[in-house]
């Protein structure tokens, strides 16, 4: 297994969200005070007011997960300190209703869910305030040194491409890597860069001594079929290391890297970023072998001039035919690959480039390619003369990918702990629909980014239809100061079933346990049939945990 992750935003200049959830939040809060609160339960569509509203303070509380957010919270005095409050009365507000459960505030069942949901609800918003937008500003600002807006605004993403790896990283962690084009208006543009340093061609000479055609760690290779862009790496392999260490050790690079500093912070110029956590199932764990690659080929022991970061790729899973596909594209041609790389995720760059040459279509060429490709798959594609554009897709069942859909990004990703954090609504790859699988175009716009899938009439917009919504959110997948999940599962225990008992019993001061399940689940023509005796018979169904609690359910009814 490992981990996909690539976003694209909006080309459209940032803007802050307004006041709605300042709003929205205070309407919320009065509407559920426990003597509000009972008269709206009681009406037939009380849960559904309730329900929605609470969706509009999520909904607006993820708007304030994007660049122009972010640049208000730093930039604008008070702003940071009014979201704060916010959370803190979210936060309130869902702990004043776990007191009234606990209390006992009411005797039916479907009132106790809806209150539970309530809890849930609050806790899920003061979370994404406090950790996912305003905890975020001292990430994004260790990124990049000083107040410089255009800097600050390209490492947002890099951050949150840094901060998905780290939850990725439970489907591998032996290596990560990021890969970034950097494009600039033209060549002559790019050229004035590398000039442009008093006049002493500091970051040419330092461009010319990182190029480095195995791609490993702060590599930069200037790409020979689109000379107005530079190609970068950021990359880290080891085989012994805990969770954590490898997004950690990246961050510090990418922040210690004078020529990407430089990149931050020039005008013009555009930023798009690929990354991916890896976990070994063909070549060794080594800097050359980690993602993403790129499409560069030798002859003669030297690049060819054309292949240099034309193309960069990720893969989950296997390319089961990758040394019939060496032999057909690489070898019969007079090339050959770097020796130390020996991962098959390397084919995929160079048999689209193949494709391209030929057909001169992005598109078509990674069709093509995908079609050749055998075995269980999710890829994804960045190429150097495509600003705004990442392909991606996943082939069988072995993989998943998934299309998270933000109000100014998409965010890919093979896990769904990799985009929550970006989006709520998603869509969810089907690589077995057909045998040459699902493919996706992802196109950032001036006002907005599309999603679009491969169909018999060329890219069309996904049906809504499958649009799903995510049940959790980076709070439920958050390791906190755990070194892994399992240990933070086995300590947060106690307050699981705390939270799934709650309300739904009571210690009398004369010992013992009553039990608060209500009619709606015990009716009482039920109670009556089981005093009386007509029922003789109690099924109890489970699997996994629950079936442990249904063999423990029997046992006290029969004794």
């Amino acid at each position: 297994m490992c981990g996909i992750f690539g976003v694209l935003s909006t080309r459209a200049a940032a803007s802050a969200p307004g006041d709605d959830l300042f709003q929205i939040l205070d309407r919320l809060v009065e509407e559920t005070q426990p003597a509000s609160l009972s008269l709206v339960l009681e009406k037939d569509t009380g849960a559904e007011e309730v329900f929605r509203r609470l969706d509009e303070a999520q909904e607006a509380a993820s708007r304030w997960m994007g660049r122009g957010a972010f640049l208000d919270l730093l930039f604008v005095p008070g702003r940071a300190a009014r979201l704060e409050a916010a959370a803190a009365r979210a936060l309130q507000w869902a702990r004043g209703l776990e007191d009234l459960c606990e209390r006992g505030w009411t005797a039916r069942q479907s009132h106790r869910e809806i209150i539970n949901r309530l809890i849930v609800g609050g806790k899920d918003i003061a979370w994404r305030i406090q950790k996912d937008i305003l905890e975020n500003i001292s990430s994004v600002r260790a990124l990049v040194e000083g107040d410089d807006r255009l800097a600050l605004t390209r490492a947002f993403e890099l951050n949150l491409l840094l901060g998905s790896l780290d939850r990725l990283e439970v489907r591998g962690r032996d290596s990560a890597g990021v890969a970034l084009f950097v494009r600039f208006a033209s060549a002559a543009a790019l050229d004035a860069f590398l000039d442009g340093v008093s006049g002493g061609s500091v970051w040419r000479r330092e461009v010319e001594a990182r190029r480095d055609l195995r791609f490993g760690h702060r590599a930069v290779i200037r790409p020979g079929a689109f000379p107005s862009a530079l190609l970068l790496a950021f990359k880290v392999a080891s085989e012994v290391g805990k969770m954590g260490d490898n997004a950690a050790y990246l961050r510090k690079e990418i922040a210690g890297d004078p020529l990407l500093q430089a990149l931050l912070r020039e005008p013009g110029v555009e930023l798009q970023c690929l990354g991916h956590t890896r976990w070994a199932s063909n070549g060794i764990i080594s800097v050359s072998n980690c993602h993403p690659v790129e499409s560069a080929i030798l002859e003669g022991g030297q690049g060819v001039h054309y292949s240099e970061g034309r193309l960069v790729a990720v893969l989950n899973g296997d390319i089961d035919n990758y040394r019939e596909l060496v032999e057909r594209y690489v070898r019969t041609c007079d090339a050959e690959i770097d020796p130390s790389i020996t991962t098959d995720a390397k084919i995929i760059p160079l048999v689209v480039s193949h494709h391209l040459s030929r057909v001169g279509d992005l598109e078509e060429a990674f069709r093509l390619a995908c079609a050749e490709f055998q075995g269980s798959m999710a890829i994804g594609l960045m190429a150097a003369d495509r600003p705004g554009e990442l392909l991606f897709a996943q082939k069988g069942s072995g993989q998943g990918l998934f299309f998270g859909l933000g109000h100014e990004s998409i965010a890919v990703a093979s896990e769904m702990y990799g985009i929550v954090e970006v989006a709520s609504r998603y869509i969810k790859a089907e690589g077995e629909r057909s045998e040459s699988g699902e493919i996706f175009r992802v196109r950032a716009e001036e006002g907005q980014v599309r999603l679009e899938v491969l169909g018999a009439g060329g890219f069309q917009p996904v049906a809504t239809s499958r649009i799903q919504t995510a049940e959790i959110t980076t709070r439920d997948i958050d390791r906190g100061e755990y070194p892994h999940f399992f240990l933070k599962e086995i300590s947060g225990s106690v307050e699981s079933v705390r939270n799934t008992l709650r309300g739904k019993f009571e210690l009398p001061e004369m010992g013992g346990v009553r039990f608060l399940l209500g009619q709606d689940v015990l009716p009482v023509e039920l109670i009556a049939g089981l005093r009386e005796g007509r029922v003789r018979q109690i099924s109890l169904v489970g699997q996994g945990t629950a079936a442990v609690a249904a063999q423990g359910v029997a046992h006290l009814l029969q004794t």
